[in-house]
């Protein structure tokens, strides 16, 4: 099984995770994020951060609403629990997320193939209520 490791921002709205997904493959996503500049266009789906002395793309783009029964626990590296330490950081990576939850709530699409989020929020919500 591979391991995938996630941003997770907690919306108190209705109590869900939102996961972002993390990607190495920082190189593409940093093309992708000039190739928007360069249009003038937002580049607020995709951050490339330093976690930890190591750099991914944090991907908005494709982030979606999760029950916190379907997380396992927190993303361990070399017996090292990974977190951002920086409280700025976090700060301006969950004010990205709240933006781009909202735009994805109003029906805004980021990729041909994303998921029906708002359908996955209703499931994860109707889910929390059968859980009670």
């Amino acid at each position: 099984m591979a391991k995938v490791s996630f941003f997770a921002w907690d919306d108190a709205k209705t109590s869900l995770y939102w996961l972002v997904p993390c990607s190495s493959k920082t190189d593409k996503y940093e093309k992708i994020i000039k190739a928007k500049k360069d249009k003038h266009r937002p580049t607020d789906a995709i951050k490339v951060v330093t976690i930890q002395g190591r750099k991914c793309a944090l991907l908005f783009q494709d982030m979606f609403p999760i029950c916190e029964k379907y997380i396992k626990g927190q993303y361990i590296r070399g017996g090292q629990e990974v977190y951002i330490a920086d409280p700025k950081m976090v700060n301006s990576l969950e004010k990205t997320a709240k933006k781009v939850v909202n735009l994805l709530r109003r029906g805004i699409c980021f990729t041909p193939t994303q998921p029906n989020v708002q359908a996955i929020e209703q499931q994860m919500q109707d889910e929390m209520v059968i859980g009670k």
